[in-house]
């Protein structure tokens, strides 16, 4: 228990430092959303076909969308539909210890999108990390990780999906 706490406390201190960093996109505002990235905490959603469905909303083709999900726990037993991460995978310092995460990290996104509504250490470090033009997500979560915070009290991802669309316009992304 001990040395779990420690290593949470030097993974902040490692995301502290990552947000420092500038992990933005290569491309600049406006060109429009070419390819999504999704960190989901699944301990929180059931279904991911939802984020499917936003990036055919979005126009995107069927390649453009990557999806990263997160279990505080997962039994090896568990079979997924998409490449997942826990909390063993993060090592002392906060590195990443786990391919698909990795593999994720190596994307240059147009729009990453945040879909946890809670502080999780891994999430946050993989958020800092991930280069993205535009990261939204949540009000309750460390709010320098995102561009665009939406209220927590978009409790469902229709609600979500219809505030980020209304921004993505008002930002001429789409």
């Amino acid at each position: 228990m001990i040395l779990k706490g420690l290593k949470h406390k030097a993974g902040y201190k490692t995301l502290k430092k990552q947000l420092s960093f500038d992990n933005q996109s290569s491309r600049k505002a406006g060109e429009g959303i070419r390819s999504l990235g999704c960190l989901v905490d699944l301990d929180w959603v059931e279904d991911i076909a939802i984020f499917y469905e936003l990036s055919e909303r979005l126009r995107l083709k069927s390649n453009a969308i990557k999806i990263l999900g997160y279990r505080h726990q997962v039994d090896n037993i568990e079979r997924f539909s998409v490449p997942m991460f826990s909390e063993k995978d993060l090592g002392w310092r906060g590195e990443i210890k786990n391919g698909y995460a990795l593999e994720f990290l190596s994307y240059d996104f147009d729009l990453l999108i945040n879909y946890y509504h809670q502080p999780i250490l891994p999430l946050m470090l993989m958020s800092s990390k991930a280069k993205s033009r535009l990261k939204v997500g949540f009000s309750s979560v460390e709010e320098d990780i995102n561009n665009l915070i939406l209220s927590n009290k978009v409790n469902s991802f229709s609600r979500f999906e219809e505030e980020l669309v209304k921004y993505l316009k008002i930002l001429k992304e789409i």
